[in-house]
């Protein structure tokens, strides 16, 4: 707490304490996803990020990694299994997806399963919105250690004009955005299209993309329908084998076959209505998505080098889910001082996947490898997985004095989970599970100093206590789900921090310090030299961080961040790479999870003439596996883009990873021993217009 308000002072003094109303800061921006009672950040007792839209054109930023940047502590590893147009992300020691949850306009995607990043669209966003650690509260099992929320632009909001990006290696984007309002029907159209190629000639992917929203009053009300439709050809880049701390494969080795791709179509309709009853706001929202993906994958054997015959395994597989979320509550505001939220929400999905399983040979030369017809099946497996969350939830904002806020919330959960999987090899299975739970959260936000006119502007301090569980991860592999359903995995967290800003919004600061323990992990087994799993491991995260946003001219902004992070095991006794005999991992750190993090942005950006921005992310020292054997040092990646605008006309230059790093930054989950790699230096040449 010293630390952050001794900054915002130290800045103020060099400033010279400038005078007047100025720019709202970052922490005056409103927010939802924390706790469904819109309120400033600078009033929520939670560590909050928010870009908006506007500033990730200012960037040039196309994709996640770019969008969350100049956020504290979060890394994105770009690709990973899930393909060329996947993404990874790092937050509080967690790099699995399904820990994470990916709003799209308020519809939680992925449902009960895992969120979709790969779809994850950013062309038109009008902002995103991040929350580090649990909120137990709205979202329930589904948001276990992170929240990220995307917006995009209302119905019938200004549309973006027509955008045209020639990029590395032929890779194209192509976007245009449509709007109209007549007779109270507001309406908004998106359409692009996108082609990516990566430094590995073989991956990539090809995406089409269109998003429709209506509204209008309806009622007494205000009712709202989207409709989103994706389809998406990804050819996957391959992670690289380890040994060690060595590579024993160029950073663009593909071992896919040579029909490797995940073909993937997203269907996504939601409807939502809000009103006034009374004192209070009624808001309902129903939503149905389809998923399906089809997909030949392949990874190299561990002991791949000295294998004379098949050196891989590879599977093909149709995968199905459909889901639906449904959520209605009341909000009302008692007095001044007492705000309240009640409701309840259901998520149901039903996933079902069909999987050839394959022996086949990858040439160490480069050259590619067979297509998966032409290899004979090894196994073949079939999965059958319904899951159905339901809470009922009570929110609460109490404003105790001008300086003292309370916010809490308590959810009643209750999950239920249903599975049946066959294989040629393993045979039949039927499994089911059911929990109720409460979960919660507590915090308390204190301002210490507030005086609009002095330099230092708002000094808060908070603290925030969170206690939630997430059923256990289904897993999308290809082997047949034959091990018994686990406990749900649980966590403890604890958060305080302290927000300032100063110079009339020209400065903020947010410093939090984060103490999580997450419980009943997956551990590894044998029984009856069979190989299974049972929960029961521990993991700790400490960790604090430092995220700082100054406006150094009315066009010039400069955003530095600051993490450091402790991630390690606790009781973790787990069978590492078939070994027939547990290691106790206790004290060890947890792999891929820096030990620091570093950033730094600058952005020009006027209204018109020459515009430019700046991007320097630093990771930390990372450990390449449980056993903390082998690390990667850190490193540095440059992120740049410069132009010229017009008054209705924009052109720019943006360059990603300029000085081409290629280090480790995920582990595949899939491949043994394996790990993916930054991917590789991108340039894109972008002509658009300002509105169409």
């Amino acid at each position: 707490m010293r630390l952050g308000a001794g900054l915002l002072l130290a800045g103020a003094a060099a400033c010279g304490g400038a005078q007047g109303v100025g720019p709202a800061s970052h922490l005056d921006a409103i927010q939802v996803t924390a706790t469904r009672l819109a309120a400033p950040i600078q009033e929520v007792p939670r560590s909050v990020s928010i870009v908006t839209g506007d500033e990730l054109r200012e960037r040039g930023v196309s994709d996640l990694r770019g969008a969350l940047a100049e956020f504290a502590g979060i890394t994105v590893g770009p690709g990973g299994d899930d393909g060329a147009a996947g993404a990874s992300l790092g937050l509080l020691g967690r790099r699995e997806s399904d820990d994470f949850l990916l709003v799209v306009d308020g519809v939680p995607a992925g449902g009960v399963f895992a969120p979709p990043f790969a779809t994850l669209n950013l062309h038109d966003v009008d902002r995103i919105e991040v929350v580090r650690g649990t909120t137990p509260v709205y979202f329930g099992t589904v948001a276990f250690a992170g929240t990220v929320s995307v917006f995009h632009r209302a119905a019938g909001d200004r549309a973006p004009g027509p955008r045209l990006a020639i990029g590395s290696r032929g890779s194209l984007d192509v976007a245009a955005g449509f709007a109209r309002t007549a007779g109270g029907l507001r309406q908004s159209l998106g359409l692009d299209a996108t082609r990516e190629r990566l430094a590995d000639p073989r991956a990539g992917f090809d995406r089409v993309h269109g998003l429709y929203r209506a509204a209008r009053s309806l009622a007494g009300g205000r009712a709202r329908l989207d409709l989103e439709l994706t389809q998406l050809h990804d050819r996957p880049a391959s992670p690289t084998p380890y040994d060690g701390a060595a590579a024993l494969l160029g950073p663009d080795f593909n071992q896919n076959p040579a029909n490797g791709h995940v073909d993937t179509r997203l269907a996504r309709l939601s409807a939502a209505y809000d009103r006034a009853l009374g004192a209070a706001t009624w808001s309902s929202l129903l939503s149905f998505t389809h998923t399906r993906s089809d997909s030949v994958r392949g990874f190299l054997d561990p002991e791949y080098a000295t294998e004379t015959g098949s050196n891989a395994a590879g599977f093909e597989q149709s995968r199905r889910i459909d889901d639906w979320f449904v959520d209605s509550h009341l909000s009302r505001r008692l007095g001044t001082q007492l705000e309240l939220s009640a409701g309840f929400n259901l998520l149901q999905g039903r996933l079902q996947t069909d999987s050839r399983l394959f022996d086949y040979f990858v040439p160490l030369d480069g050259s590619p490898p067979a297509a998966s017809g032409t290899s004979a099946s090894t196994d073949s497996t079939h999965l059958s997985d319904s899951r159905r969350f339901f809470g009922a939830y009570l929110q609460s904002r109490w404003k105790v004095s001008r300086n003292l806020s309370l916010l809490g919330g308590l959810r009643w959960n209750r999950t239920g989970e249903s599975r049946a999987s066959r294989a040629d090899v393993e045979g039949a299975d039927q499994r089911s599970a059911r929990s109720e739970r409460l979960t919660g959260s507590i915090g308390v936000n204190a301002w210490l100093w507030r005086d609009p006119s002095g330099d230092l502007d708002d000094l808060s301090v908070y603290a925030h206590l969170g206690n939630a569980f997430q059923p256990p991860q289904v897993d999308f592999g290809p082997d047949a789900q034959t091990n018994p359903i686990l406990a749900p995995e649980s966590l403890r967290s604890a958060e305080i921090g302290t927000k300032a800003d100063a110079l009339d919004g020209r400065l903020d600061a947010d410093l939090a310090a984060f103490f999580v323990r997450f419980f009943n992990r997956p551990l590894n087994t044998s029984v009856d030299n069979q190989p299974t799993q049972v929960a029961g491991g521990e993991e700790r995260f400490r960790g604090w961080q430092l995220e700082l946003h100054y406006e150094l001219a009315p066009q010039l902004k400069l955003a530095a961040d600051f993490a450091g992070n402790n991630a390690s095991y606790g009781d973790f006794p787990t069978q590492l790479d078939g070994a027939s005999t547990p290691v106790q991992l206790a004290g060890r750190h947890l792999e891929f999870v820096p030990e620091r993090v570093l950033g730094l942005g600058l952005v020009w950006a006027p209204a018109q003439g020459w515009h430019g921005s700046l991007n320097l992310k630093t990771l930390g020292r990372r450990w390449l596996d449980p056993s903390n054997q082998a690390s990667a040092g850190g490193f540095t990646t440059v992120d740049v883009s410069a132009g010229y605008r017009w008054k209705d006309w924009e052109l720019s230059l943006v360059g990603e990873n300029l000085g081409d790093r290629r280090d480790p930054v995920l582990a595949s989950e899939l491949g043994s021993g394996q790990v993916y790699r930054m991917a590789g230096r991108r340039l894109a040449l972008s002509v658009s217009a300002k509105s169409f």
